[in-house]
């Protein structure tokens, strides 16, 4: 069946058959760059591309102001409304201009509090956990956070939020990872109060600013009526976009859709008023026309990885004033099968650490990242606060093919005069590595590196595109017998889904969860359900040791390293355009921005 749907849905053009990885990205993207530069050396020097949003009357004088650009057209400035229309580039930063929750993702993925007077753990007492499992996790609203109207930001607004969470007739701000919170409750004016039914590791985060679907408190002055009145027109309503009220750093005074969103600084930010006095964020969906911009001068930023890698370098390079900031994000990682996997030797350990010594990631760093990135030994990223707790932990497969040759011949395999590897009965090792995407994706040249590496180590191995309708098929993909390459995000909110058993896509289920490889094991699973059952992150790190260890030593997955996202910005930003971690946002520190 699965060679019938390779036939029929897997058929047409490769879209990586003719890159060559270390070169082919500077024939397109250089190509189109250099095109773009020359007219703009040509163009006066108010020069905007076609199809940018219409410039805005001048500020006046000495206001300091940004122009940044989105990927896409946003329709909304609610997360959740925008989740249910799919995800858009740069969406999530636009968001937290103008948003912000009680704690919020720093660039190295340290929650740190926002609206909240200090995040809660067990040491200030804030974060209890009692004898049944049961625990109560208690935010205190800093003194002064209003929204942008001059309203002062009171516990009602997250028992409002809380509510509509819960109204089953609104699904659009339903969250089912936050299932085990029961209640929330204002305990006076400044207090906030969260019962949980079992622990969660990830309740620091609640009605906190971690990335586009982030569930966020409203405010309940402007939306109890309207949300009574009708409430399933309610998310239609204009305060979602046009008359947006938010408490972010920056306040709405003009959104244009399918244009551009005017923000003003709002002087009444609980992190201290902007350094800038406006921001403005133009739509253009085009990268081409967002290029032109960025060499005209027109625009100061980028927002939300509108750019590969490949191309933010070579703009930057080219460009006399443009710089680059470069976001950590998830790791490229090769998932074996280990239900129904082709080779079958694919479930022996010798031959997946073979598999992993011949893996030449530091080359793909150079190569493919221009070594501004990591080997994704673990799936823990060196970013992390919590890297230090498992470095010593994480079993590492350094590039060695006297390994790779090791192992394979300890398993009865002998190179054929072609240079492939047999099994006694004339056999070689064929393996499909199925990939998503095109080019420009990481995933895709990296798939050919891997490919390659193999193939040299005498590993017989080939590319396996997923085409778009593969890709929605679950439980085709979930039957895949060779490799899956994808990328992972942060630990902290990938583990449990990436690992644990249950999250194995089988027909029970219909074929949906997270573990990609469906590698099912009792030990893991206890050690994982531990982990997130453990409040003090003191005790948490030793668990996570144990995790690491657990899946580097029985190669679970094959990481190779990880992906970057660029940001292309204006030297006249100053100090804080920096890069940001899996579920924080390019803007989190937004405030801080300055022009010279």
């Amino acid at each position: 069946a699965l060679a019938d749907q390779r036939e029929t849905q897997y058929t047409g053009e490769n879209p990586f058959e003719e890159d060559d990885m270390t070169r082919s990205w500077r024939s397109g993207a250089l190509g189109t760059i250099v095109v773009l530069l020359a007219m703009v050396s040509a163009a006066p020097a108010s020069f905007a591309a076609p199809d940018a949003a219409p410039a805005q009357a001048p500020a006046a004088q000495g206001t300091k102001r940004i122009i940044g650009v989105v990927a896409s057209s946003p329709t909304t400035l609610s997360g959740p409304i925008a989740a249910t229309a799919g995800s858009s580039r740069g969406q999530d930063a636009l968001i937290m201009l103008v948003n912000s929750g009680l704690t919020m993702i720093d660039n190295t993925a340290r929650v740190l509090p926002v609206l909240a007077e200090s995040v809660p753990s067990v040491e200030n007492g804030l974060w209890v956990v009692y004898d049944d499992g049961r625990m109560d996790v208690t935010f205190r609203i800093r003194p002064g956070a209003r929204w942008h109207d001059g309203v002062p930001v009171t516990a009602g607004d997250f028992v409002f939020a809380d509510q509509l969470r819960g109204d089953r007739e609104l699904a659009v701000f339903g969250f089912s990872s936050f299932a085990p919170l029961e209640a929330v409750v204002a305990v006076d004016p400044a207090t906030v109060r969260m019962n949980w039914s079992r622990p969660y590791i990830y309740a620091d985060l609640a009605y906190g600013f971690q990335g586009q679907t982030s569930p966020l408190p409203l405010p309940r002055h402007i939306l109890e009526r309207p949300y009574l009145d009708d409430k399933l027109r309610f998310p239609d309503h204009p305060y979602f976009t046009t008359q947006f009220v938010g408490s972010g750093p920056f306040k709405v005074r003009d959104y244009s859709l399918d244009s551009h969103v005017l923000l003003d600084a709002n002087d009444a930010y609980v992190l201290g008023r902007p350094k800038v006095d406006q921001f403005e964020v133009r739509f253009i969906p085009d990268a081409n026309t967002t290029t032109a911009n960025l060499l005209a001068g027109a625009i100061d930023v980028t927002l939300g990885g509108s750019f590969a890698l490949e191309t933010g370098v070579e703009i930057n390079r080219i460009a006399p004033n443009a710089k680059i900031a470069l976001a950590s994000r998830g790791a490229v990682t090769a998932f074996p099968q280990f239900l129904n996997p082709s080779p079958p030797l694919l479930l022996n350990l010798d031959f997946r650490r073979a598999l992993a010594h011949a893996a030449d990631r530091e080359t793909m760093v150079e190569t493919l990242m221009f070594n501004q990135t990591a080997v994704a030994h673990s799936f823990v990223n060196p970013v992390e606060t919590v890297y230090r707790d498992v470095e010593s932990s994480i079993v590492r497969y350094e590039y060695n093919p006297l390994r790779t040759t090791q192992f394979v011949e300890g398993l009865g395999y002998r190179r054929g005069s072609e240079g492939l590897y047999r099994d006694p009965s004339g056999q070689t090792i064929n393996m499909q590595l199925a990939v998503q995407g095109g080019r420009g994706d990481p995933r895709g040249a990296a798939t050919l590196a891997l490919v390659d590496n193999w193939r040299q180590a005498g590993l017989d191995a080939e590319v396996f595109i997923i085409s778009p309708a593969l890709a929605v098929d679950e439980e085709v993909r979930a039957q895949f017998p060779g490799f899956d390459m994808v990328r992972r995000g942060n630990y902290r909110f990938d583990l449990y889904r990436v690992l644990a058993s249950i999250e194995a896509p089988l027909p029970e289920n219909r074929f949906r969860g997270g573990n990609r490889g469906r590698y099912m094991n009792a030990d893991l699973d206890a050690l994982i359900e531990t982990h997130d059952a453990t409040i003090d992150e003191r005790q948490r790190g030793p668990m996570l040791a144990q995790i690491v260890h657990h899946v580097t030593d029985q190669v679970v997955m094959i990481g190779l390293f990880f992906d970057l996202d660029a940001t292309v910005y204006s030297d006249r930003i100053v100090g804080s355009v920096t890069g940001f971690a899996e579920r924080s946002t390019q803007a989190w520190n937004a405030h801080t921005w300055d022009v010279r």
